[in-house]
């Protein structure tokens, strides 16, 4: 498999998997439906980003 690929797949899963746990975060803290949607949106955002970070920090100090 392209490398390409398995990196997208992998920032992928990590956007869906925190916007899994936000909104269920979300819907346990009661917090509006408009309100949810956006925080969902950032948090899976800025956690795929984070992902990403981790994955080009890695590939180029590891050999």
């Amino acid at each position: 498999m392209p490398r390409v690929v398995y990196f997208a797949s992998i920032v992928t899963l990590a956007c869906l998997s925190a916007a899994l746990v936000t909104s269920t975060a979300l819907h346990a803290l009661s917090i509006s439906p408009d309100n949810r949607i956006v925080t969902i949106y950032l948090t899976s955002t800025a956690f795929g980003l984070f992902v990403v970070g981790l994955m080009e920090g890695a590939r180029r100090h590891l050999p």
